[in-house]
């Protein structure tokens, strides 16, 4: 290569190399356009939360040089948009500029206007900012935190974002009258919108503003995707990390299977904004009833829409969705099932459904390491094809849904639904069966129904929805790996078995594990509500069940608990969208394993 070069002209070398001197300028200023936009994003955001946040004026002593700090701010913004496209750039770093620069028109314009100009500012500093060398720093430790293993880092991820999201809640603009909400009060509707929870103890419609809305609105979005998915498209946008970091990073997904952990990162986007965009739409046409916070039904309907599909519970509808038309508890209803699913189990039904079953399931040729042959067989299409993952995730699901339905319309038949007609009674039976195990919603007040329905309510919410999606629980799989077990130990078969195929020991081991854990957490949760608060034990141990199945439902004494139980259910909802074993995880000590073994032993039991 360095002859080839030689033998080309000077003139065609300049091309090909441009002079150190012209890089060595651009970096230069780039490093400017940086750090002085670091300096005044500092400004602009505390600006910002002083005026808009506080709804206090600055004072007029540094009016002249606000005025002086924004203009900079904005003309550095503009700098480091003109930058972008300077060379050496790439086509990532253009549409950032892109973006920078319609922010910073935008900015000037409302500031023009009299507007709030430094809302698009910051927004733009941001975006500068994130897309730049700190955004490559901040790509390469967060590759080295997921390779060094993921399960520390998704409570911390988690805690991140219910702190950013407190705060937000607590500023006087994200209340409607006004007024700073208390601190654990922010605190609990923050865990419980990140936690995709849905419990309240304020009033979602008309306590918080539309600035308040929106600031749920994100926090459900970003917790019932996961704080380690949008962290797996950042990386995935910004450079595709090698095999060993994509290796690392399936530990994420907890997948079954050994696909592309960025495809299924892909999947989950586009499944996500399927079903949240169908749901907004349905939700227009058959809205429910009219919203005391004010917002019109499209906001409204995105709000349900993302609320359904994260299973988060959040309603802006009075009494959540007791008021709620059929075509409404339908969609809805849809929404939950599809995010409680779990997006391998779409992935899986997608395959099947689009045709891409046979492509996936044949089998190279050519020879495998040992030498051997290797013979093209193609999986079987239909209920055969999928995978014994979504075939036991779809029948333990069918099951509990019809189960469940079957309860609550024998149970609450001359109850709660003896106003309604006989087809209205099956659709609200059919509806809490769905929305009982992940999400929340309520269209019977469930602070009327009997104490033995209620205790049922509480085994559906500790199953919950399936593995990988937005619901909490055990887990629909590992309630069905227990029952599988029994089934096994009581025929005396001695293994595990389910569609004609054997299950591994570590399968039952794990599942064990995990119930385990759970129930021991839900033990100590009411164990500790008990102590604290005067209230039946009944109602204490729907409550924590709700929240630590990250479930959402209440029988009405959310709002009216002590600082001290709202502690607690923040402590429980934290506890069930991380999950018990993940955060005992997170903060013990892994040991390496001993090269030695003990002499066998045995044990009665039972």
């Amino acid at each position: 290569m360095t002859h080839v070069m030689r033998r080309l002209p000077p003139g065609v070398l300049r091309r090909i190399t441009p002079s150190p001197g012209e890089h060595n300028r651009f970096d230069s200023l780039r490093r400017f356009s940086r750090r002085f936009l670091l300096l005044l994003a500092v400004w602009v955001w505390a600006a910002w939360m002083w005026e808009r946040g506080m709804q206090h004026d600055l004072p007029r002593w540094c009016a002249t040089l606000a005025t002086g700090l924004d203009a900079g701010a904005l003309a550095a913004l503009l700098l480091g948009a003109v930058i972008r496209f300077l060379p050496p750039t790439r086509r990532f770093r253009r549409y950032a500029g892109g973006v920078e620069g319609v922010l910073a028109v935008v900015s000037a314009m409302e500031w023009s206007l009299g507007g709030d100009h430094r809302l698009p500012l910051l927004a733009g500093q941001v975006v500068h900012l994130a897309s730049s060398t700190g955004g490559r720093v901040l790509r390469e430790r967060l590759i080295a935190r997921v390779e060094a293993g993921a399960a520390r880092l998704a409570p911390l991820s988690f805690a991140i974002v219910i702190a950013v999201g407190t705060i937000a809640l607590a500023l006087p603009i994200a209340s409607r009258d006004g007024s700073p909400t208390s601190f654990v009060d922010a605190a609990f509707t923050a865990t419980s919108a990140t936690c995709v929870t849905g419990l309240a103890v304020r009033d979602t419609p008309t306590h918080f503003s539309s600035f308040g809305h929106w600031i749920i609105l994100a926090l459900m979005q970003i917790g019932g995707l996961g704080t380690m998915t949008l962290s797996l498209s950042l990386i995935a946008i910004l450079r595709p990390p090698s095999a060993r970091q994509r290796e690392a990073l399936m530990q994420v997904m907890g997948g079954t299977e050994r696909v592309d952990v960025f495809r299924m990162v892909r999947f989950i986007a586009v499944a996500t904004l399927v079903f949240e965009v169908i749901g907004w739409g349905l939700l227009v046409v058959f809205p429910g009833p009219a919203s005391p916070s004010g917002s019109g039904k499209v906001f409204v309907g995105l709000f349900h829409a993302v609320s359904a599909f994260c299973n988060a519970g959040f309603s802006l509808w009075p009494d959540s969705l007791e008021r709620a038309t059929i075509p409404a508890l339908i969609t809805v209803s849809v929404l939950i099932i599809g995010g409680g699913l779990g997006f391998p189990i779409l992935h899986d039904l997608s395959g099947a459904l689009l045709g891409r079953r046979a492509s996936r399931g044949t089998t190279a040729g050519g020879f495998d390491p040992n030498g051997h042959e290797r013979v093209m067989r193609r999986r079987p299409g239909g209920w055969r094809g999928l995978s014994l993952h979504t075939r036991l995730g779809l029948v333990t699901t069918a099951f509990l849904i019809v189960g469940g339905a079957i309860l609550v319309f024998f149970g609450e038949y001359d109850n709660t639904m003896r106003e309604l007609p006989f087809g209205d009674k099956i659709a609200h039976a059919y509806f809490q069966s769905v929305t009982t195990r992940t999400a929340g919603f309520n269209s019977l007040p469930f602070g009327r129904f009997a104490p033995a329905l209620l205790f049922a309510v509480c085994a559906l919410m500790i199953i919950g929805a399936c593995p990988g999606g937005t619901g909490g629980g055990i887990k629909t799989t590992t309630a069905a790996s227990l029952v599988l077990s029994l089934r096994s130990l009581v025929s005396s078969r001695g293994r595990l078995e389910a569609f004609g195929r054997d299950l591994p020991d570590s399968l039952f081991q794990k599942a064990v594990a995990i119930t385990l854990a759970y129930l021991g957490t839900l033990f100590l949760g009411v164990f500790l509500l008990l102590v604290i608060e005067p209230r039946p034990a009944m109602q204490l141990l729907f409550e924590a069940t709700s929240a630590l199945g990250t479930v959402g439902l209440s029988t009405g004494i959310t709002p009216l608990l002590c600082v001290e139980a709202k502690l607690v259910l923040i402590a429980l909802m934290f506890v069930g969208r991380v999950g018990p074993l993940a955060l005992a995880l997170s903060v013990g000590q892994s040991r390496p394993s001993g090269r030695y073994r003990y002499p066998s032993g045995d044990v009665i039991v039972g």
